[in-house]
């Protein structure tokens, strides 16, 4: 068995393989749990941003788009690039709302659910 940390630069994800490989469908499943993990439960951040950006496939120019002109490119390259940064409550509140419904997530709409505590959750997943 072999565990990987800091999976996708989330310092909190751990990944235990029990084989030497991974199918393509075991590591997207374990993408997608992550993501909605990320939406539900963690504080939104650069590094949080950036992993959900990149499930979308989407670039900051084209997430911009999505985001009908409300952040521009620039906007968002800089939130990602501060990595430990956590958003404001305003735009993280929007952030999640916006990724919850790229992932057909249900969030709750209170504020506890829309900008949860900094804790030390640890995300673990085994494939």
């Amino acid at each position: 068995m072999k565990t990987i940390s800091n999976y996708g630069g989330l310092e909190y994800v751990f990944i235990t393989l029990r084989r030497d490989s991974i199918s393509i469908k075991d590591a997207l499943k374990i993408d997608q749990n992550i993501a909605q993990a990320i939406i539900k439960h963690m504080p939104l951040r650069g590094k949080e941003l950036l992993f959900l950006r990149k499930q979308l496939k989407l670039s900051c120019a084209k997430l911009s788009v999505e985001l009908k002109g409300t952040f521009d490119a620039s906007t968002l390259f800089k939130w990602e690039k501060k990595k430990d940064d956590r958003l404001s409550p305003s735009n993280e509140m929007f952030m999640r709302i916006f990724f919850a419904e790229q992932f057909n997530i249900e969030v709750k709409a209170s504020t506890k659910a829309l900008i949860p505590d900094s804790k030390d959750n640890k995300l673990e997943y085994a494939a």
